[in-house]
């Protein structure tokens, strides 16, 4: 159940909006199918799907992101629709697709977060 939209969502103990309010920059990720390429997952398979299959890869993407100073991360959900997912057999997985790409994320960040608070120079 999502609530609230971006306005809710926190980053780094601010609310989403008033970072963007502020007028500081703020940091996304990056293209997450492009990185689970580089990583060798083939274009012929969903990115998605990944959710699912390759946990710790998409994890892995998250946090190296968040390494190099992403504040905003996305969850791995960009073509996780039904259209989408039906040329490799996953339709009926799109939702459970997009929670576990959620579940991801969110752990991702809320450890970033727990490094991010101990860390007196951030």
């Amino acid at each position: 159940d999502i609530r609230g939209g971006a306005a809710e969502m926190s980053v780094g103990g601010k609310l989403f909006m008033e970072l963007v309010k502020s007028g500081v920059p703020v940091v996304f990720d990056g293209a997450m199918g492009s990185a689970l390429y580089a990583e060798g997952r083939l274009h012929t398979r969903a990115f998605e799907e990944a959710n699912l299959s390759d946990v710790e890869k998409v994890r892995a993407v998250h946090d190296g992101y968040i390494a190099v100073g992403a504040q905003v991360i996305e969850t791995n959900t960009f073509g996780a629709n039904v259209l989408a997912l039906e040329r490799i057999g996953c339709a009926s997985s799109v939702t459970e697709i997009c929670r576990a790409g959620v579940t991801i994320a969110r752990e991702a960040a809320d450890a970033a977060d727990t490094v991010r608070d101990r860390n007196p120079c951030r």
